[in-house]
């Protein structure tokens, strides 16, 4: 874990909103955490820090993010609108050589 994520989270307790904005907002681990989530279409609702065997792991909790589709899902969504235009949404290919 690099040292600014644990700087910045030290004393912080678990779960708490303080925890998550910090991680989430502040560190290079929980930008990247950030990114991901919303790629997968997650959100975060929990951060929790945990000493295991002298290693610091982070856990976070998350549900699906109904309002923040993910870029797969858009993507398909236009697919979609795509192939239920006429010629597969090239009409204006229609009668040109």
């Amino acid at each position: 874990m690099p040292p600014p994520t644990l700087k910045e989270t030290s004393g912080l307790e678990n779960h708490h909103e303080e925890m998550h904005r910090v991680f989430l907002g502040n560190t290079p681990n929980g930008k990247s955490t950030a990114r991901i989530l919303k790629d997968f279409g997650l959100r975060a609702t929990g951060v929790e820090r945990k000493n295991e065997h002298g290693l610091q792991n982070f856990y976070i909790s998350v549900v699906p993010d109904f309002f923040n589709p993910t870029l797969a899902w858009k993507s398909a969504v236009k697919r979609t609108i795509a192939s239920r235009k006429p010629n597969g949404g090239n009409a204006s290919r229609v009668g040109r050589s």
